[in-house]
């Protein structure tokens, strides 16, 4: 990976946002990985995303408030699982 984010196991990313506009309906998470448990509480929105298989990897989270501005997206930047090293 071009920023040398290299693991031998398993990860898992937790996106959070923390937002009274944002409702989970109005979030996109895009790139590979397997979705996990989600969970809303007032204006605390998160997920797990687990990376359990080799390969390179990155996503970008971006998200609309209620009244349809785009808010600022995240993007992860590439990583790599290789369990054989």
């Amino acid at each position: 990976p071009h920023n040398g984010n290299l693991y031998n196991n398993s990860r898992m990313a937790t996106v959070t946002i923390n937002d009274k506009n944002v409702g989970p309906s109005r979030v996109n998470l895009e790139g590979q990985g397997t979705m996990g448990s989600k969970s809303s509480n007032d204006d605390m929105h998160r997920a797990n995303v687990t990376y359990a298989e080799d390969g390179e990897y990155q996503f970008k989270v971006s998200a609309r408030v209620k009244a349809g501005n785009q808010a600022q997206p995240f993007e992860s930047g590439q990583f790599m699982i290789d369990t054989q090293k």
